[in-house]
C-alpha cells in the first residue's frame, strides 16, 4: 500500500548493486516502510471512492459498415458480393433485429466506468522505549464488463484485497534496539469464464450481424428434431458456432485467482561504543511465505440460430453441447523464503575527514513444494572515505555465490570501486543553494555477478 512507504530507492550503477551480490547484477529496488516516531499517538484515516474510465475505447463498424466493407474487400479480390443489396436494405432499415441483428457488442458488454473504493486506517507514535507504526487496508475493485447477474456467483473482473502491516522499535537498552516487522496480504481476484482475455478478444472480433445476443424464448421454439428449446431465464444462447460473447461472458463459468503472502523481519543493533566510538553490530532474520492458486469453474453452452427460412420460422439450428460446471485447478504453489544476514560497521569523523567501513554475510534462500531450494550466499565490504563533504572514495566487495555453479565454480569475487565530488558544497556553489539545493557528480567502475551465469 503507498500509505506504508516512506521512501523508494532506485539503484542501477555497479557500487550500489554490487552489495546485493549475484541477484543484483541488474539494479535494487529498496522499498523502505514507515517506522514509528517518538509522540503522542497519530491516527490516519483515508477513504477514496474513484470511479474510472478508459482513455479510449475502440469503435466498432454496424451492420451496415461491416457488410459493405466485407463486400469492397471480396470485390478487390476478383469475387462477388456477399451481402445481397436486400440485406444491405434490412442493415440499412432495421427491419427484424433476430433474423437481420445488429449488435454492438463493445457498448453492449463493456461499462462506460466503473468504481473502485480504498480505505486505509494507520496508526503511528511512541515513547523513549517503543516506537510503532500499525496500517490497514482494504481495496475493492468492480470489473469494468455488463454482466447480467443471473448466476449466484459473479461472472466480472474484480479484485479484493486486504493488507495488515506492524513496525515496531524497542530499545532493549540505551545500546540495543530491536526492530520487529510483520506483514500480512490476502487478495481474492475474479474473472469470467476460463480466459478473461479471451472476452475481450471475442468482443473485438466478433461482427456485428453475425447473431443476437440471445433469443427471447417465446415457448414456441423448436431444434430440427421437434423437440421444444429450453431456456435459461428466459433467454436462448444466439450463435453459428462461434463464442457468443454474451453468452461466454455469463454463461460460461468464472475463475479465481488467491494469493496469501505473510512476512517477518527481526533485527537487533547492538551499538558498541565501549570497544571503540561509532562501532556497531547487527543481526537481521527475514521470512516470508507467498502461497497463490488458480481455480477455474468452467462450462459449455450450446447456442442455436435462427433460419432465414419462412416456412420454419421457429426452427432454429443447433451448435454446441451444454456441459455441467466442472471444477479445475490450474495452479496451486506456495514458497517459504529465509534470509539472515550479520553486518558489523564502524563510522568516525576526524575534523574534515570522515570514513566508515562495513563488512556483512548475507544467505538468502527460497523453496518450495516442487523445486530444490535456491540458495545464495554472500560476504561483503565497503570501505568509504570523504573530505570535508566534497570528495568522497568507495571500495566495495562482494565475494558471493549462487546455487546453480557446480562446487567448482559456485563462488566468485566480485570489486568494485566510486568517486564523488559533491558540487553543492564547494563555496563557489553557495549562492545558487536556493536554486539546486543539491548537486553531486559520482562515477563507478565494477564488476557484478550474475547467477543466471554472465558477468
Amino acid at each position: 500500500s503507498p500509505y506504508e512507504i516512506e521512501e523508494i530507492i532506485v539503484l542501477k550503477d555497479a557500487a550500489a548493486s554490487v552489495l546485493y551480490g549475484m541477484r543484483g547484477s541488474n539494479g535494487a529496488i529498496l522499498v523502505n516502510t514507515r517506522k514509528g516516531a517518538l509522540g503522542k499517538p497519530q491516527v490516519e484515516l483515508t477513504v477514496q471512492m474513484i470511479n474510472q474510465q478508459p482513455v479510449k475505447q475502440l469503435k466498432r463498424m454496424n451492420a451496415l459498415g461491416y457488410a459493405t466493407h466485407y463486400n469492397a474487400a471480396r470485390v478487390n479480390d476478383g469475387q462477388s458480393p456477399f451481402y445481397s443489396d436486400h440485406y444491405l436494405s434490412q442493415y440499412r432499415n432495421e427491419v427484424n433485429s433476430e433474423l437481420y441483428p445488429d449488435v454492438d457488442w463493445v457498448d453492449e458488454m463493456l461499462k462506460k466506468s466503473s468504481w473502485m473504493q480504498r480505505y486505509n486506517l494507520n496508526m503511528h507514535g511512541g515513547s523513549q522505549k517503543v516506537r510503532y507504526f500499525f496500517n490497514a487496508g482494504y481495496l475493492t475493485q468492480n470489473g469494468f464488463y455488463k454482466t447480467d447477474n443471473e448466476n449466484k456467483y459473479s461472472t466480472n473482473n474484480n479484485v479484493d484485497r486486504f493488507n495488515l502491516r506492524s513496525n515496531v522499535e524497542f530499545d532493549i537498552t540505551s545500546s540495543t534496539l530491536l526492530s520487529l516487522d510483520l506483514y500480512g496480504l490476502h487478495e481474492t481476484q475474479n474473472r469470467p469464464g476460463n480466459n478473461a482475455a479471451q472476452v475481450y478478444r471475442i468482443l473485438q472480433s466478433t461482427p456485428s450481424n453475425a447473431f443476437p445476443k440471445y433469443y427471447l424464448d417465446n415457448g414456441e421454439y423448436l431444434d430440427h428434431t421437434g423437440n421444444r428449446i429450453n431456456s435459461v431465464n428466459g433467454k436462448i444462447i444466439a450463435g453459428d458456432g462461434r463464442d457468443n460473447p454474451w453468452a461466454f461472458l455469463n454463461r460460461s463459468g468464472y475463475g479465481t485467482f488467491r494469493t496469501t503472502y505473510g512476512s517477518f523481519r527481526a533485527r537487533v543493533l547492538q551499538e558498541l561504543d565501549m570497544i571503540t566510538q561509532g562501532l556497531s553490530a547487527s543481526v537481521t532474520l527475514s521470512m516470508d511465505s507467498n502461497s497463490k492458486s488458480v481455480n477455474n469453474r468452467s462450462k459449455t453452452y450450446s447456442s442455436y440460430l435462427k433460419s432465414l427460412d419462412t416456412e420454419t420460422p421457429n426452427v432454429l439450428d443447433k451448435n454446441g453441447t451444454d456441459t455441467k460446471m466442472k471444477n479445475e485447478i490450474i495452479e496451486k504453489d506456495s514458497e517459504r523464503r529465509t534470509t539472515i544476514e550479520a553486518q558489523v560497521s564502524w563510522k568516525r569523523t576526524f575534523d574534515k575527514h570522515g570514513i566508515s567501513v562495513s563488512a556483512f554475510y548475507n544467505q538468502y534462500e527460497a523453496s518450495n513444494e516442487v523445486n530444490l531450494p535456491k540458495r545464495f550466499q554472500s560476504i561483503n565490504g565497503w570501505a568509504s572515505y570523504n573530505y570535508d563533504k566534497r570528495y568522497g572514495i568507495d571500495f566495495l566487495m562482494s565475494y558471493s555465490g549462487a546455487y546453480v555453479f557446480n562446487k567448482n565454480d559456485r563462488f566468485g569475487y566480485f570489486p568494485t570501486v566510486s568517486a564523488g565530488w559533491t558540487i553543492s558544497n564547494e563555496a563557489f556553489f553557495q549562492n545558487l543553494k536556493p536554486v539546486i539545493t543539491h548537486l553531486k557528480l559520482k562515477g563507478s567502475y565494477g564488476q557484478l555477478g550474475n547467477w543466471r551465469g554472465l558477468t
